[in-house]
């Protein structure tokens, strides 16, 4: 008898860490009260479109208690439809699974420099179950200030069979997640694809908004709505030069670039004609944005890796 209540409170300690390691963290990363938003582009369809992400209710799982995570692709987001599971641990680790699945790594805000880590991400637009894998090195941590708050944030470096590139092409900001939006590594992409978080909101009160866009919904492409021009920037990533090439140009019109780092501080403006260059040794490597104004309007923006 004696031997059964021991291990009946074993058990029951045992269900205990497993609450505690749910429950008393304060939920940093997983509150009801986040929601993000990502703007997609696929090439070559030309494919644009917003996401927002958010977490509502729990559910248990393995014994582990994860938040419910809903997804919504309406500008006034009537509509959500589920997208998996997510949990965090005391350690900041944070788990997503879908609804089949295994549950898999997110992220790891508990890394230091240097550390190595395989995380997932979601390769599409509405398929949850579409994982990939990927590594990746800490090449640096530094901090970035969110009104009262600081938060650190991580320089990922992709990691690829016969590739030596130091160049991060994503970061994860603690609290908020990777500036590719909260389940995507843009590292994951090639060529002009790409998704970037738009906006981050904690209570409704915008914490993040993307220098590079106006709104947290990202309805069309500029170039199609409000250009009459078509307008060539390459190649991305950039090695030597950036060009930039404009068809059907207006000379009585002024075309301006404008290039800003990921803190949103413009570092790089001029005046360009239909054929412009400028050398790399004039721009930050990493991840930069960009936009073109044609008489102050705004015809194209996106951005550019500088390696």
């Amino acid at each position: 008898m004696a031997e059964k209540n021991r291990n009946m409170k074993k058990i029951i300690l045992l269900l205990l860490i497993i609450f505690l390691s749910n429950f008393i963290k304060g939920q940093s990363f997983i509150e009801t009260t986040k929601k993000w938003s990502t703007v997609i582009h696929k090439l070559p369809s030309f494919t644009i479109m917003t996401e927002f992400i958010k977490f509502e209710g729990d559910t248990f799982i393995d014994l582990f208690t994860y938040k419910k995570v809903f997804r919504s692709t309406d500008e006034f987001q009537n509509n959500w439809a589920p997208y998996g599971f997510i949990r965090e641990t005391l350690d900041e680790k944070i788990f997503y699974r879908t609804n089949i699945s295994q549950e898999f790594l997110l992220y790891d805000f508990g890394l230091n420099i240097n550390d190595v880590i395989e995380t997932i991400g979601i390769c599409g637009y509405a398929n949850s179950e579409n994982l990939s894998p990927i590594k990746f090195k800490v090449s640096q941590i530094d901090s970035l200030q969110f009104g009262t708050e600081i938060k650190k944030r991580f320089h990922m470096n992709p990691i690829f069979e016969n590739d030596t590139s130091t160049i991060p092409t994503d970061y994860w900001i603690e609290g908020i997640g990777s500036t590719s939006g909260i389940f995507h590594w843009e590292a994951l992409l090639v060529g002009g694809d790409s998704y970037e978080l738009l906006c981050f909101k904690n209570n409704d009160s915008l914490i993040y908004q993307n220098p590079s866009y106006n709104s947290c919904y990202y309805i069309t492409d500029l170039e199609k709505n409000n250009n009459e021009y078509f307008i060539d920037i390459y190649p991305n990533p950039v090695k030597n030069k950036l060009k930039i090439k404009i068809k059907n140009l207006d000379l009585n019109k002024i075309f301006r670039l404008e290039i800003f780092d990921i803190f949103g501080n413009k570092i790089f403006f001029k005046e360009i004609n239909d054929n412009f260059e400028i050398d790399k040794n004039y721009l930050k490597t990493g991840i930069l944005f960009y936009r073109v104004l044609c008489d102050e309007k705004l015809i194209k923006q996106s951005k550019i890796i500088i390696e």
